[in-house]
């Protein structure tokens, strides 16, 4: 329910398309059951990912779920991509979530913002609690829309 009333939020209310995927391509029920797959199937899960930021090259990304930043943390070490944090390393999910953006990196010279946020099984119907997120997540697709002009 959080990541389609996120994505139907953006889309009605911002007027912008959403591709949405997971940095984990291998589905799973909960991290538990993500956390005992062989680390192999998912390393390549994580390629996929990978693949489909060289391919589209958004503009923003909206991690949810602080093992997603992790994850894509080592993901852009690994890549030797040159990240600007804009928060510290020793600040919890719910602290990023207010940050606009909280990372920045570029793929052949294309910079892209990085979001973060808690999980989105949190967001509910309406995701009232995830204002500071909403409000970023407009100042972010403005910016993009001021790039491309």
């Amino acid at each position: 329910m959080g990541i389609n009333s996120l994505v139907d939020w953006i889309e009605n209310e911002c007027n912008a398309g959403v591709i949405e995927t997971d940095i984990f391509t291998y589905p799973t029920k909960n991290v538990k059951e993500l956390l005992a797959i062989d680390k192999q199937i998912l390393n390549k899960s994580i390629e996929k990912f990978w693949q489909v930021l060289l391919e589209f090259q958004p503009d923003t990304i909206i991690l949810y779920g602080s093992l997603t930043v992790d994850v894509l943390k080592k993901l852009l070490k690994d890549k030797d991509k040159q990240v600007e944090y804009f928060c510290k390393n020793e600040d919890g999910i719910e602290d990023i979530e207010k940050i606009f953006p909280f990372a920045r990196f570029n793929i052949d010279s294309k910079n892209i913002n990085v979001l973060a946020c808690r999980h989105l099984m949190y967001y509910g119907r309406m995701g009232n609690s995830f204002e500071d997120l909403r409000r970023n997540i407009k100042k972010a697709l403005s910016q993009d829309k001021e790039n491309e002009r």
